[in-house]
């Protein structure tokens, strides 16, 4: 078998797999690449050739070569699962870079939230992508017969890696009234096809149809922005999306919590979300001082290490001080000397 019937019949595994066509493209392209960069049967490139062909791909964006890496690895791992070849090549990714990413301040977001509200779709747009944390690709395909209000919950036929979605979206109250707000002005499409599609555009081209392009939501969200006087870059991936995550961490919200909202399958991935440093830890620890002590239960010994704490803190002169421990010292506690020892 030559290098396009394999690449063939790896494609008709991806489909079978996978349903988005820039998933297939992200996974196959690598690989044609690969092939025709070693320009050899797939069952005679050695491990030391896939090692100068990874050494070259370091050459480009980090990124870009952890994905090129990623799909080829998956491409051998199913090579030895199809039984193709007897052992498969796994070469370690290079560490993934993360994208920079601005939340927006409490006082940000509270501007841009206020200024959704003057449209409806808007509105809407900004809870989809807030509340319930979704992407704008996945924004696109919600359907009006998978919303529960009832159970307040969205189920969405297809996630990120086109794989059946388990974990349904959860809907704040405003959300579910934001989407029943939009439903009295949603255009009717033009396609009987496009009923059940909760969002619907007025296309100059191809009319009212719904929404297959993420460039509606990022239109959306610069209209919003510069309605709401906020002179930097907004956008649903580095902008929104970030800020969903970081203000609910700032709140104190709990992050298995923010995890099912934003569907995470493991809680690591949640925790990038979170821009807590060595102030906030310092602030938090500063506030214990602030707690009440219920002194009336304190032993005597106790009440004395609180009195000396605060005489070294000079938060009580010598006389209260001498005055406080005269008074610690009735009958009934332990023998005078013993108690002037301890002091």
């Amino acid at each position: 078998m030559n290098n396009e019937d394999i690449l063939n019949k790896y494609k008709k595994y991806l489909r079978q797999k996978y349903t988005s066509k820039n998933t297939l493209t992200t996974y196959i392209n690598p690989v044609k690449l690969f092939l025709n960069e070693i320009n050899k049967p797939f069952k005679d490139i050695t491990l030391d050739e896939y090692e100068d062909w990874k050494i070259k791909c370091l050459n480009l964006n980090q990124n870009t070569a952890r994905g090129y890496m990623n799909s080829v690895n998956k491409f051998y791992g199913w090579l030895k699962d199809e039984n193709y070849i007897n052992e498969t090549f796994k070469l370690p990714l290079p560490k993934q870079k993360r994208p920079v990413k601005k939340p927006l301040s409490k006082d940000e977001w509270s501007k841009f939230l206020s200024s959704s509200k003057e449209d409806p779709l808007d509105y809407l747009l900004t809870l989809l992508l807030f509340d319930a944390a979704l992407r704008p690709s996945t924004i696109n395909g919600i359907k009006i017969s998978n919303i529960d209000f009832e159970n307040r919950k969205i189920y969405i036929d297809k996630d990120k890696t086109d794989k059946q979605e388990e974990k349904p979206v959860l809907m704040s109250p405003r959300l579910m009234d934001s989407i029943l707000e939009y439903l009295k002005y949603r255009p009717k499409p033009d396609k009987i096809k496009d009923n059940d599609y909760l969002i619907i555009t007025n296309h100059r081209r191809w009319g009212k149809t719904r929404v297959k392009s993420t460039k509606l939501a990022l239109d959306h969200i610069k209209k919003i922005a510069i309605r709401a006087g906020l002179k930097r870059t907004i956008t649903p991936y580095k902008t929104i999306r970030p800020s969903a995550a970081k203000l609910r961490f700032d709140d104190g919200v709990n992050p298995r919590v923010i995890q099912r909202i934003f569907r995470h399958t493991d809680i690591k991935t949640t925790l990038n979300y979170d821009h807590s440093n060595d102030k906030d830890a310092l602030d938090y620890l500063s506030k214990q001082d602030t707690i009440e002590i219920d002194r009336s239960k304190l032993t005597p010994k106790q009440h004395i290490e609180n009195l000396i704490q605060k005489y070294l803190n000079n938060e009580i002169d010598q006389k209260t001080f001498d005055t406080m421990i005269e008074f610690l010292k009735p009958e009934n506690t332990p023998k005078k000397h013993e108690m002037d020892g301890y002091v």
